[in-house]
């Protein structure tokens, strides 16, 4: 026979880490759940909607596998290579691999050079802002 010892830390996450636990404690414990509440705090939903960053070729959504997306960015083809402060033309959003190929093989016709970075390494803050801020002091020298 198996059994479960229920200790208050149990009964606790069983309570607050479902939907159906937290209203059960707003129903039988209000006062308990308001100051818990007051402590945890939900994160704030930033957009009305949920994000979505779209394959430029597909149509997939980037932000559910960010592992499999990249940002390229291109910049006119100079006779003697891109200059390091050279504006981007265009910015697009694809799948690494088949989408990718395609983009690419769109742009070359137009004379442009491409950069990328994966979506999931600028997804993390620290990197992102240095990313944007390596590409923002690029231009400061000019």
């Amino acid at each position: 026979m198996s059994f479960q010892v229920f200790d208050r830390e149990k009964i606790e996450g069983a309570l607050l880490h479902s939907s159906r636990g937290l209203e059960l404690a707003r129903r039988y414990f209000p006062r308990s759940i308001q100051v818990w509440g007051n402590d945890n705090p939900i994160p704030a939903q930033l957009f009305k909607e949920q994000p979505n960053l779209c394959c430029a070729v597909c149509g997939t959504n980037l932000l559910e596998k960010p592992d499999k997306g990249i940002i390229s960015l291109w910049q006119k083809m100079r006779d003697r290579g891109p200059r390091e402060h050279d504006a981007f033309e265009q910015i697009h959003f694809t799948c690494f691999g088949h989408c990718d190929e395609v983009l690419k093989t769109r742009l070359r016709g137009s004379r442009l050079i491409d950069g990328w970075e994966d979506i999931q390494d600028i997804s993390i803050p620290t990197v992102y802002i240095r990313w944007i801020m390596s590409v923002l002091n690029s231009y400061a020298l000019v």
